[in-house]
């Protein structure tokens, strides 16, 4: 049974992350951005394997919410200013989670709700600096 992920945002980073996913056959992806020509583009370089959803709003934490719920996982690679808000919007569907997004906000913030919904939220896994650096803190700890 092949695993539902969906990639929140599909721009230089989110589109390339959706297309990897849906080239292994273990995963039906669908990729959300409310750019239709960006959508059918990675559709298309996907050879129809991605399935594309424009009408998700990223700035409302409940369309993100109904979105995503249902989904094995959620990737996080929507702009930084939305980053925080879509992080505790994908938790309360109870999806687990990788994030790209960097945001001013302490994603942390959220680790008492991921923990009572039962979620595996690792944000900020972007580039150095980012969960690298993180984590090389708490191991030098």
């Amino acid at each position: 049974m092949k695993k539902k992920v969906t990639v929140l945002g599909n721009g230089l980073v989110g589109s390339v992350m959706a297309l990897d996913m849906a080239a292994d056959e273990s995963y039906d992806v669908t990729v959300c951005d409310v750019r239709k020509e960006k959508l059918e583009e990675t559709i298309k370089r996907s050879k129809g394997k991605i399935t594309g959803k424009s009408e998700v709003d990223f700035a409302s934490p409940v369309s993100i919410t109904e979105a995503v719920r249902g989904q094995d996982l959620v990737i996080g690679a929507v702009p930084g200013a939305l980053g925080y808000q879509m992080v505790g919007a994908v938790i309360k569907a109870g999806v687990n989670m990788s994030d790209i997004s960097f945001m001013g906000e302490d994603y942390r913030d959220w680790d008492a709700e991921a923990k009572k919904c039962g979620v595996t939220a690792f944000e900020d896994v972007g580039v150095a600096p980012g969960s690298s650096s993180v984590l090389i803190g708490y191991a030098c700890d």
